[in-house]
């Protein structure tokens, strides 16, 4: 679900080094990049659009063989995922690279992954041609 004012309701799964455990949240599509807030506590990390190198929807079908889940396939955070098997669950990877060059790929479970998507694609391409 959207709402302008607070983002897109996701669960985070991990992938950005700022939050190491998966969290439930707010993802804001922003002038400048992508920012996430943990639903509790004051956990966040922004993501802005010139370090953001892919983005895409996975299925629970493709998600197996992302980096970021498959370092979780053998910890306990795996039930978060494998639990969802035969429901149509949706993800959103954004792979990104750092001014340091550090490069991940964040995921995030949303109902509305396409939309998302769809929006930060859109976002990204308007502050991108802006400069």
């Amino acid at each position: 679900m959207f709402d302008r004012a607070f983002g897109y309701e996701v669960k985070y799964l991990g992938g950005h080094p700022a939050i190491d455990k998966p969290c439930l949240g707010r993802l804001s599509i922003k002038e400048n990049g992508i920012e996430f807030r943990a639903a509790f506590g004051n956990r966040r990390f922004e993501v802005p659009y010139t370090e953001i190198t892919g983005i895409s929807v996975e299925t629970e079908k493709t998600i197996s063989t992302i980096k970021t889940v498959a370092k979780w396939m053998v910890s306990p955070a795996w039930g978060l995922i494998s639990g969802l098997k035969g429901k149509k669950e949706f993800f959103l990877k954004v792979d990104f690279k750092d001014a340091t060059g550090f490069e991940s790929e964040i995921l995030f479970q949303c109902r509305a992954a396409n939309e998302v998507r769809a929006r930060i694609v859109s976002q990204r391409y308007k502050s991108l041609s802006a400069h």
